[in-house]
Parts: structure tokens; sequence; C-alpha cells
């Protein structure tokens, strides 16, 4: 079975699916969304037997994208007077009408770390809350990045960048 498509009735672009099988899927890609899409479906029964449908028109819609909302900015500080603990917090909550089925981050650029999505009846109240929990230990002083990256259960993905600006040294002052 072969899909051949395009924005015009000349198509210009086709999938295709080998094998002998009454239902064939095909994934057509890559579509831009809010273009309307022109198609037909070929089929050979294997003794060179063609058929072909008709032309069919279809508006394509996306699915958006995971939305991440950082609280406290995308810019934050940490250690300037001190620190009171070992950890740093970077706190926000993920959304997507289709569901997040992913949400990691990766430090200055290192492996990705995947994170906890709420509630989890203890730190994260609401769905979709999540904590990236920094140690200090792996803070380099001056400029960090912490880059967020949300998935959906239809693969679009969203970034969001934390700049964590952190001071090293600094003593906590005593009461």
């Amino acid at each position: 079975g072969t899909v051949e498509f395009g924005e015009t009735t000349g198509y210009g672009s086709q999938v295709s699916q080998t094998g002998d099988s009454y239902e064939h899927t095909v994934t057509i890609s890559p579509l831009t969304p809010g273009t309307t899409y022109h198609y037909r479906v070929k089929s050979d029964d294997g003794v060179n037997t063609e058929a072909v449908s008709d032309d069919q028109e279809v508006l394509f819609q996306a699915a958006a994208a995971p939305v991440i909302d950082v609280w406290y900015g995308l810019t934050q500080d940490f250690g300037a007077i001190g620190n009171p603990q070992e950890f740093v917090n970077i706190l926000g909550n993920v959304s997507d009408d289709n569901g997040v089925s992913s949400l990691s981050y990766s430090l200055n650029g290192g492996d990705d770390v995947s994170l906890t999505i709420g509630p989890d009846g203890r730190r994260l109240e609401n769905a979709g809350d999540f904590n990236v929990d920094l140690s200090i230990a792996d803070l380099s002083a001056g400029t960090n990045t912490v880059e967020i990256s949300a998935t959906d259960s239809f693969s679009n993905t969203s970034n969001a960048t934390v700049t964590v600006n952190y001071t090293l040294g600094e003593v906590w002052p005593m009461t």
C-alpha cells in the first residue's frame, strides 16, 4: 500500500508499506499544522492489480506541545547570602491536554534526569507540579543552565531553560 500526499493534487510525497495484508498503517510526516493536505491511497494485490482511491482533502491540526511554567522565573539566584541547605530547588508545573508522558532535566548539558510529576502525596501538591532538586555540590560557581524538557503522548516536546546563578563561599549569617 502507498499513500501519496501533498498540498496539491500533484501530491509530491509518498509513504509505502510492503507485505501482504488486508490492513495497512503508514505514518505521514512531517506535516505543517494548519495546512490543508491532499492524499490518495494506492493498493496492489501482488499480481499487479492496482486500486487507487479518489483524492481526499484534510486540514491537519497539530496537538499543542506541553506548557512548562517555572514558578520563580527563568533566572534564579542561590547562595548569595550563604547556603542554609544542601540543595536548591527549581519549582514549577507542566501541563498538556493530551497528557505529559515524560519530564526531565539536564544540568549544564549533562545527562537527562527524569522528574516525578505531581501529585505525589508529599511535596508535589497538584497535577503537573515538579521539583528539580539540585545538590549545591553539582553546581558550578557562577552561571549554571538547567534545561527542562516535557513530552506529551503525541511526542510533542517543549523545553524551558533556567539560568541558575550560584554564589559559592558565602556564609549563612548567624542569628
